[in-house]
């Protein structure tokens, strides 16, 4: 009972905070996206410096949640001690969420500083 209650309260957690998430972020594009005054914006100095922050941001929370993910994964994978409840489930749904958003922002990122004029 207490497992099939775990698993429900992660997969409530996780539909809201995607969903949320989703939210926020297509707002977010949308308000740049319409305060933009064209490809000058999109290619200035400002829009790199925002790719770059995202990046930077992203990237370390990645470093951080992945390791961390793969160890407790193998720790539940590999040792029988899963009397204590601890489990790796929220720690690598984290680390699966931010590697591709890192490396999107990452790819965003480096076109940008490629198309800036030198």
């Amino acid at each position: 009972m207490g497992l099939q209650r775990a698993r429900d309260e992660g997969l409530i957690g996780g539909v809201t905070f995607a969903l949320l998430g989703a939210l926020i972020w297509g707002a977010h594009v949308a308000g740049r996206r319409f305060l933009e005054q064209g490809a000058d914006e999109r290619d200035g100095l400002l829009n790199r410096l925002y790719l770059t922050g995202a990046t930077i941001a992203f990237g370390v929370l990645t470093i951080v949640l992945l390791p961390q993910a793969i160890f407790e994964s193998l720790n539940y994978a590999l040792l029988d001690d899963r009397d204590f409840g601890d489990h790796p489930g929220e720690t690598l749904a984290l680390a699966i969420t931010t590697l591709p958003i890192w490396l999107a922002f990452l790819w965003q990122a480096i076109r940008a500083v490629k198309r800036a004029p030198a």
